[in-house]
């Protein structure tokens, strides 16, 4: 749980109006479980894996391979993300 805790200078970013299949592509390509959501230089959500895997249906897993035609009718970051966030 340690990797959970720790943090990076170059965070992985996308926008409210980004697509569900594009997070998950972003995802999928940096080895990462979460995306901040900004707009502009502000943050404004954000998402993980999990609230991902719960916008599709359960026998659908979006980050296999086989799945990513049926992404684009999936809807965008902004249905899916926690916001406000808190931050230290």
């Amino acid at each position: 749980m340690i990797g959970d805790l720790c943090m990076t200078r170059r965070v992985e970013t996308v926008t409210p109006e980004t697509s569900l299949g594009e997070a998950i592509r972003r995802m999928t390509e940096c080895n990462i479980r979460r995306l901040v959501v900004v707009r502009g230089r502000a943050i404004v959500g954000m998402i993980c894996r999990q609230d991902v895997e719960r916008a599709y249906p359960p026998g659908l897993n979006p980050f296999s391979v086989d799945s990513v035609d049926d992404l684009t009718s999936a809807g965008t970051v902004a249905g899916i993300m926690h916001c406000p966030v808190v931050a230290i």
